[in-house]
């Protein structure tokens, strides 16, 4: 749990298609060394942003973009999670770390680590969300988690059951319930796009959009409780994906 001087008493977002990680100063004699919030999203395009992409209503995202740097030459080293999330947290190329896809297992031993790397400057890393590590519960350098990966939210899974499986159990709720509610929700009617006989590119852009839309949501809560508590001037935002989707690219949905 953070304390009242790092950043926040306590970030409880539970986002199952994207990673957050969180790395707060917890120096007091380097009041000029900033936090820093890495957001990784589960397949978004580079395009997928208001000021190239119009009709998307983000406006947290926008925000990012229009006050901050754009990386227009940033590339991504897999089409796959697993590789290219590997390749984030490593620094390495697939040829180096090996993991050609969605497997199960590690890095090699003494690979570099994003989290070891900051916890040697000093900073305390949390990991909050969908990591898609292997094992899934692997703290891989964090000093703290808050996982969601899907584990324990299926009615045949008993034995792996993850923090956001708890959060469902607690407040009643299952992993299905937005399937079921959508109609009666602000967000979940905002575009139709009804399921034909024979699915179109039309019914999958229309689901990528509503992930962004609430993606929007959380990180606008990100950043209303960082100017909350007077912390995001000295906070660092890094907003990226783990790859692109393709909605009709390449003759792919």
């Amino acid at each position: 749990m953070f304390t009242e001087t790092c950043l926040i008493k306590k970030l409880s977002v539970f986002l199952l298609l994207v990673t957050i990680i969180v790395l707060v100063s917890c120096d007091n004699q380097l009041p000029e060394k900033p936090n820093i919030i890495l957001i990784t999203t589960d397949y978004k395009a580079w395009e997928d942003v208001p000021a190239l992409t119009p009709v998307l209503k983000i406006p947290a995202l926008d925000k990012l973009y229009r006050e901050g740097f754009v990386f227009n030459n940033h590339y991504c080293t897999a089409p796959v999670c697993m590789p290219s999330r590997y390749t984030i947290v490593s620094g390495t190329y697939l040829h180096t770390h090996k993991m050609w896809d969605n497997g199960g297992r590690w890095l090699y031993e003494g690979s570099p680590i994003l989290m070891e790397e900051f916890d040697r400057a000093g900073y305390r890393t949390v990991g909050i969300g969908k990591m898609h590590f292997k094992p899934w519960d692997r703290m891989t350098g964090f000093d703290e988690r808050i996982i969601a990966d899907c584990q324990g939210n299926w009615a045949g899974d008993t034995l792996k059951q993850d923090d956001y499986h708890y959060y469902l159990k607690r407040v009643g709720k299952s992993h299905f319930d937005y399937l079921k509610y959508q109609d009666n929700t602000d967000l979940f009617d905002v575009y139709e796009w009804p399921m034909a006989d024979t699915p179109d590119i039309n019914y999958y852009v229309g689901e990528q959009t509503v992930r962004y839309i609430e993606d929007d949501r959380q990180l606008k809560r990100i950043l209303d409780m960082l100017e909350k508590k007077g912390k995001l001037d000295n906070t660092l935002i890094i907003f990226t994906s783990d790859h692109g989707t393709n909605l009709g690219d390449h003759d792919h949905t």
